[in-house]
């Protein structure tokens, strides 16, 4: 009877379930074997988010305020089951057989082929714990079916097998269903469980998470149970609590956070060489690091993370003596390794554990053979205690102590007398140090079994002063071809002072310790550089890199692939590098000349490099007008600026490389400082050949501007025709005002031919005007502007015009045959007559522009590179100056552009533009006619034109003499010149190309005028006078900069 109501009790929890439960599941059809979680619950779990605590909360709240009622409605059914239960027990006659709906019997035990309302009840607790596959309201036939299931039910919680439904099973059934540990449920044992399922990497909980057991954390529990094949049911059942409990301590198999944890601690104790992100599963090499850690660490070896491994493991890894603690301790540790003679801190040191005391730490590690961790550990501080209180050491005494003295004095080390005293004083610790600091030892002035065991081994050394034999002339002579010392082809044998002196040079240089006793290191090393396969004699491809590097740094011109013999010439090569770079001259590619080939070649002054360094050596080659950077140019080493480098170091005379060497960068820094920086080019022509040359070509001057002029009588005909009476008059196309209609713009005394009056534009109350005729085109001119009763020559032949009344005088231009010219004085036998500004110079003239160390310096200023004047600086500059008026960041992008000085540019361009006022610099029409030729826009043609552009010059560029106007406007439309700005951007690339740029280098102004590379072709104009009429705009702009670098290329012919 007892069984049997326990049954009911179960049975009506189990029916409880049934009728409370919201557990949706898949439609049974027969009593299903044991089934997995379907493909679209695993997605959507894979596809859950981790879900916060305050999001649980919310959720469990929601679900509680949903399910209260019935809750309620639970919570009163137990209590009364548990209440006719416990009746049952005091008086066992009252009990009467449980009677489920509609009167139905419940059997102490069933299985196959029972059925009733109890059989659902068992599928659905089932189903709850992962246990087959039932639909929401299952059939309630026992099948064989629901037989597999129950055993399966019995072999996960560890019952016997039979697939009946007996006590025991239905018990063990009602506790997992009804476990504390599933939705809905609350207290600190849930805490607990989110606080384990965190250590294991499962959830993202908070320090102090709720206790309350919602859906977040069903889906984590499911993910655990996911992990160690376990029912997926979301439920703190006895296997997944226990599967929690033995896996929450790291072991062979276990898998979770903790053991990620477990890995990166380890790791940090320099335990293993774990990833950053190490794998959560414990494995074989897990179990080997662990045993490593207990064997170092002094604990029982079983390769499980036991509460001894665990305390340890905590304990080291989380050891105050670490990097980011802080505290008296870790000023007491500092203490300690200054006395040991790592590291170098103050008497009061602070308290912080930095980088620097975790590499100090991680030095005695590694010196006496511990775990490199940079913790100082359980190991670490007992090795510390153990060194400090070694009898070797400041303030002990004894035999031990007058042995170890003399052994110091023996080397050179300490001057003690006979029989020293026995007393580890001041003096003792210094000679021990050393010692150590000779011999590569821990600097710390303890003799401790290291010390002392390298200084039995070197004590007996027969190279040092006072010894002799065959073994120091063989020393001697091997310094000698070291280039140390100069003995002669059989020193002595003697290791006297001199000796001392030499060995200590070579000790110095090496880098050995310098104590002039050639032990066992000196030796070594000079039998290393002396049998050193770079030496002359030697062969490989190890000669071949070097003869590559050398030449690579301007030393030797080797070919492409060289030998790989090391010869006389390769030696030589070697001095003169050696020598160079300040090293010890022997022509051996010792370890010395490779490092330096090596720091040079590795330079951060190379192409390929950056940085702030490299900007400040553009800086200081710009100053030197060395390569054209901006005012803030790139950090960028790159081809351009390594061959500036090689142009600075050929002129001064230095090795070329392109890499900015420690020599270099001393050259380049003197001759910054100085400022004022001239270099000279040499050409190999006179400066008369050179007068010779130019004096073919056409030259011009207005320096006899204001000079009469003469005509022979005999080559003219006098006629009555019109003169121009006004300045800067404009000979248009049609007889209208219109920007468009100019075709010449002519000076006061211009002789016209008046063909007859039109009616025109109406100026000064007057509509009248010429139709003339000037330079065989037919114009117009207003009446206000011309003298129609001028008198006129016009040539009967081709003729001279003369600077005076005779065939002697200086010619001063050649007129065709009708050219017309303005009589101001009619003579019998010659005409005085009125020219244009531009007349032939004399030869004395020329050369007086020609010969450079004539006029201003800066004539020959360098133009190449910028000067660092900002587009701010320069439109103050370029305020009203007509259409230039603020282009100064067009110039500014135009110099940088095309490596052109931005103050050369504006300098330029005001000349050619009278100041930013003239007709092309303004901007002149230009079309196409039918044909596709350029021709100005007027109003006569303008209908007839197509591609109509306002066209800008602002440097005359194509500008001839004979119709500057017309040419200078069609070249700036063939340019695409249609913006000022365009037009500025583009005459200075013309000017970079054509004449600074170009092939013979005309970079300076004297250069442009004359170009002494190739004299008479290219040259920038025909003025004599052109680079001189340039310097004063270029030195007033100049005088904007503050302290500016002038550097000067200086023409010197033969």
């Amino acid at each position: 009877m007892k069984i049997k109501s326990r049954i009911i009790l179960i049975l009506v929890g189990l029916f409880l379930f049934g009728v409370s439960s919201s557990h949706t599941l898949a439609v049974e059809t027969e009593d299903p074997v044991i089934e997995s979680a379907t493909s679209n619950e695993s997605a959507q779990e894979n596809e859950d988010a981790v879900v916060t605590e305050e999001e649980e909360v919310v959720f469990e709240e929601t679900n509680e305020s949903i399910d209260q009622p019935e809750e309620q409605s639970e919570e009163s059914n137990d209590q009364e089951s548990i209440m006719n239960d416990n009746e049952a027990e005091d008086d066992k006659s009252s009990i009467k057989p449980f009677s489920l709906p509609g009167n139905e019997s419940v059997p102490t035990s069933f299985g196959e082929g029972a059925r009733g309302q109890f059989v659902v009840q068992l599928k659905l607790g089932l189903s709850k714990l992962g246990i087959g596959n039932y639909p929401a309201s299952p059939s309630d036939f026992y099948g064989t079916s629901t037989s597999i299931n129950v055993s399966e039910f019995q072999r996960y919680y560890g019952l016997e097998m039979t697939g009946y439904a007996d006590e025991e099973t239905l018990a063990v059934l009602d506790a997992n269903v009804n476990s504390s540990y599933q939705n809905g449920k609350s207290g600190n044992h849930i805490v607990e469980l989110k606080k384990k399922l965190t250590i294991l990497g499962i959830g993202n909980y908070p320090s102090n998470p709720s206790g309350n057991f919602g859906g977040s954390t069903e889906v984590n529990l499911r993910r655990f149970q996911r992990m160690y094949n376990l029912k997926e049911n979301g439920i703190g059942d006895d296997v997944t609590l226990a599967k929690l409990n033995e896996v929450i301590i790291p072991r062979s198999g276990v898998r979770g956070q903790h053991v990620v944890e477990l890995k990166k601690k380890l790791s940090k104790l320099g335990i293993g060489n774990y990833p950053a992100n190490p794998s959560d599963f414990f494995g074989n090499s897990t179990t080997v690091n662990v045993k490593e850690f207990q064997r170092y660490y002094g604990l029982t070896v079983d390769g499980i993370v036991g509460e001894q491994t665990s305390v340890a493991l905590e304990r080291n890894a989380n050891s105050p003596y670490q990097t980011g603690n802080y505290g008296s301790h870790v000023v007491e540790l500092k203490i300690q390794l200054s006395h040991l003679g790592i590291g170098n801190y103050p008497a009061n040191p602070s308290g912080s554990y930095g980088s620097s005391t975790d590499i100090n730490v991680r030095r005695f590690q590694a010196y006496y053979g511990l775990k490199e961790n940079g913790i100082a550990d359980d190991v670490t501080l007992a090795k510390l205690d153990e060194i400090l209180n070694s009898p070797y050491q400041s303030g002990n005494s004894g035999p031990h102590v007058v042995e170890l003295k003399q052994k110091l004095s023996h080397l050179g080390i300490g001057n003690y007398p006979a029989n020293p005293s026995g007393n580890f004083g001041s003096s003792t610790e210094v000679n021990v140090r050393r010692f150590q600091s000779y011999y590569g030892l821990i600097e710390n002035g303890i003799a401790d079994d290291v010390t002392l065991a390298k200084l039995n081994e070197i004590v007996n050394t027969p190279y040092q002063m006072g010894n002799s034999g065959a073994h120091v002339v063989e020393l001697k002579q091997n310094l000698t071809r070291l280039g140390i010392g100069s003995y002669p082809a059989n020193p002595s044998p003697t290791y006297g002072s001199s000796t001392d002196v030499n060995v200590r040079r070579f000790q110095v240089y090496y880098g050995l310790n310098e104590n002039g006793i050639a032990d066992e290191l000196t030796l070594t090393k000079m039998q290393e550089i002396l049998n050193s396969p770079y030496r002359n004699g030697q062969s490989g491809s190890h000669v071949v890199e070097l003869k590559r590097n050398l030449s690579q740094l301007g030393f030797g011109n080797y070919p492409a692939n060289p030998s790989g013999d090391y010869g006389g010439s390769t030696e030589i090569n070697v001095r003169r590098f050696q020598s160079y770079f300040g090293l010890n001259e022997n022509g051996i590619a010792d370890e010395v000349t490779l490092a330096k080939i090596d720091e040079v070649l590795n330079s951060p002054y190379r192409s390929g490099q950056r940085g702030d360094h490299v900007i400040e050596l553009k800086r200081q080659l710009s100053r030197l007008g060395i390569g054209n950077y901006p005012v803030n140019p790139s950090p960028s080493y790159g081809s351009s600026t390594a061959t500036n480098v090689r142009r600075f170091q050929s002129r001064y005379g230095l090795y070329v490389s392109g890499i900015a060497d420690e020599i270099t960068l001393a050259k380049l820094a003197e001759v910054v400082s100085s400022q004022h920086i001239i270099n000279y080019e040499y050409y190999d022509l006179t400066l008369e050949e050179a007068l010779d040359v130019q004096m073919s070509q056409l030259q011009q001057t207005d320096k006899y501007r204001n000079t009469p002029a003469y005509i022979h009588s005999n080559y003219v005909e006098i006629i009555e025709s019109g003169v121009i009476s006004g300045n800067a008059v404009r000979l248009r196309t049609a007889p209208e005002f219109d920007n468009s209609n100019i075709a010449h713009t002519v000076n006061n005394g211009t002789a016209v031919v008046i063909l007859g009056e039109v009616t025109g534009a109406l100026h000064q109350n007057s509509t009248k005007w010429y139709e003339i005729t000037y330079n065989n085109q037919k114009l117009y001119v207003h009446s206000s502007l011309a003298n129609p009763n001028g008198k006129t020559a016009r040539t009967t032949s081709r003729v001279n015009v003369r600077s005076g009344p005779g065939t002697s005088y200086h010619i001063f231009d050649t007129l065709r045959q009708g050219a017309t010219v303005n009589i101001v004085q009619e003579g019998d036998t010659w005409h005085e007559i009125r020219i244009g500004n531009w007349r032939n110079p004399t030869r004395e003239d020329v050369k007086f522009y020609l010969d450079p160390s004539n006029n201003d310096e800066f004539q020959h200023l360098d133009l190449t590179s910028s000067v660092g004047v900002s587009p701010s600086e320069l439109n103050k500059v370029l305020a009203g100056k007509g259409i230039l008026d603020g282009l100064g960041e067009a110039f500014i992008e135009g110099a940088r552009t095309h490596s052109v000085n931005e103050i050369y540019l504006i300098a330029h361009a005001l000349l050619e533009t009278g100041q930013g006022e003239s007709d092309l610099a303004q901007g002149i029409e230009v079309g196409l006619n039918r044909s596709g030729n350029h021709v100005l826009v007027t109003s006569s043609n303008r209908n007839n034109l197509t591609n109509i552009r306002t066209t800008y010059n602002m440097f005359g560029i194509g500008a001839a003499d004979s119709d500057a106007r017309r040419l200078g406007a069609i070249r700036a439309y063939k340019e695409g010149w249609f913006t000022p700005r365009a037009a500025v951007i583009g005459g200075a690339k013309f000017i970079g190309e054509s004449y600074i740029h170009n092939e013979y280098n005309q970079n300076t102004l004297y250069k442009m005028r004359w170009n002494p590379a190739n004299p008479g072709y290219p040259q920038y104009a025909t003025d004599i006078a052109w680079a001189t009429k340039q310097i004063n705009r270029i030195k007033d702009l100049y005088d904007l900069l503050e302290n500016p670098v002038l550097k000067l290329n200086i023409v010197r012919y033969k």
